[in-house]
């Protein structure tokens, strides 16, 4: 196994976050830890390789957007109780769009809206 972008054969071993259709078999699917903080698909707080998000090919750390997520639950779910009030037919379908999500992770509502 060689890193994708030095050519050396990598200590540790990160897995390179890619598209399905954008999967280039004739390269490397690993990289070295230098080279993929250097691609930004690896945190560096949490020494962990990025997760690919469809359709876009954007990529984050997993840890980090549930970091985020958690800081910010309580300001979301105040906001959709307020907002209830003011706009239910905006509210139920910002709450239907992430049903799909919530049901197959069990996550409340307004966990759901902030990941």
């Amino acid at each position: 196994m060689v890193c994708r972008y030095c050519q050396k054969e990598p200590d540790i071993v990160v897995a390179i976050p890619e598209i399905c259709e954008q999967v280039d078999l004739s390269q490397s699917p690993f990289s070295c830890v230098s080279c993929a903080l250097e691609q930004g698909i690896y945190c560096p707080i949490h020494s962990q390789p990025h997760m690919i998000f469809q359709p876009h090919g954007r990529t984050a750390c997993r840890f980090c957007i549930e970091h985020e997520a958690m800081a910010l639950y309580r300001t979301v779910d105040d906001l959709l109780i307020e907002l209830r009030s003011i706009n239910h037919g905006e509210i139920v379908k910002l709450l239907a769009a992430s049903a799909v999500v919530m049901m197959s992770l069990g996550l409340s509502p307004a966990m759901t809206i902030c990941r």
